[in-house]
């Protein structure tokens, strides 16, 4: 199983920020194994909701190449977006942390404590600022199939 990192970026018009999920076809389960998020824009004193939701339909936005941490690892099968345009129907809130908008987070699944991305046609998980949409944000995220 390979491990991969994608750096989402939000400078759409939703509050996504990016998405990991499972392609159509050939499917594979996903282990979203650490999640670091920030606003960069001008640093302000805001308070931000930043969310780890399910999805269950594919999003619609801008394709991102998830890069093996291993250079020996085939390529992902999972696909990553981000800049949103339209967004994937929202599920399980998974993960709500409240910070001011001058920090930066770091999320990790320690053990088994991963969020799962089922083998499922389009199933995902969504990063997102439930607090604002007209912020730039960022976040890298590091996953295993």
């Amino acid at each position: 199983m390979g491990v991969y990192t994608a750096e989402l970026n939000r400078t759409g018009t939703t509050a996504d920020i990016g998405a990991i999920e499972a392609p159509a076809s050939s499917m594979r389960r996903i282990a979203l194994m650490k999640a670091e998020f920030g606003i960069d824009a001008t640093p302000a004193d805001a308070t931000l909701t930043w969310q780890l939701i399910r999805t269950s339909t594919a999003n619609t936005g801008t394709s991102v190449t998830p890069q093996p941490v291993n250079p020996a690892d085939a390529a992902a099968v999972a696909l990553a977006k981000d800049v949103l345009t339209a967004s994937g129907t929202e599920g399980v809130l998974l993960e709500s942390v409240p910070l001011n908008q001058r920090a930066t987070y770091t999320w990790v699944g320690y053990g088994d404590g991963e969020l799962i991305i089922p083998a499922t046609a389009n199933a995902g998980l969504k990063l997102k600022n439930g607090a604002s949409s007209s912020l730039g944000a960022t976040a890298t995220v590091t996953f295993r199939e």
